[in-house]
């Protein structure tokens, strides 16, 4: 995610807002991404504020010295809490949609859309996202959500593949499952 950090002009603000960039790079935590999701602020005395807006409940606020590890900490948890809203990937930059599965309901949530799936339609997306990026083969398909037990004569997989683009077409407003000619179905969720 990335994380914007300011401090007042002086030599302490900005060595210890330059120490902050380092320990949270360190910790994997900042990456390069075109909007910030979370802005840290360092006043003269090294004070340091949280500031997240609508994504969190309120800043969080370190009156200097304080632990790095436990700054860190609030950092991760305040973009865990948006990580099901967006995901920024550091080697590429780009968006990716971030999916919240539930398996006992067979539901999965974009941000705050929940979506209900069939069995059968759930069992197809989990396979195909787990695979995301690689084309799955029908017979692949048919062995795993199906297990075997659809015929090589049915366009089963066709059908489901239909019934889960318009699903998420509806939801994220992007087409989602590809298809490769002579290679079966790839799952891309980069918008």
């Amino acid at each position: 995610m990335n994380v914007e950090i300011t401090s007042v002009s002086g030599n302490f603000p900005a060595l210890t807002a330059r120490m902050l960039w380092l320990e949270l790079e360190a910790a994997g935590i900042i990456s390069s991404s075109p909007a910030p999701v979370l802005y840290i602020y360092v006043d003269t005395g090294g004070n340091t504020t949280l500031q997240c807006g609508d994504i969190c409940d309120e800043d969080r606020y370190f009156k200097y010295p304080f632990r790095i590890d436990i700054f860190i900490a609030a950092v991760s948890r305040v973009l865990k809490a948006t990580a099901y809203k967006l995901d920024i990937s550091p080697e590429t930059n780009i968006k990716k949609l971030r999916f919240i599965f539930n398996d006992d309901l067979k539901q999965f949530a974009i941000g705050d859309k929940i979506v209900s799936l069939s069995e059968r339609e759930y069992r197809l997306l989990r396979y195909l996202y787990d695979r995301r990026g690689s084309a799955v083969g029908r017979d692949e398909l048919v062995g795993a959500v199906w297990d075997n037990e659809a015929g090589n004569g049915t366009n089963v997989v066709e059908v489901y593949i239909n019934y889960l683009r318009r699903k998420l077409e509806s939801v994220t407003g992007e087409q989602l499952i590809f298809t490769r000619r002579g290679q079966g179905y790839e799952f891309r969720d980069i918008i």
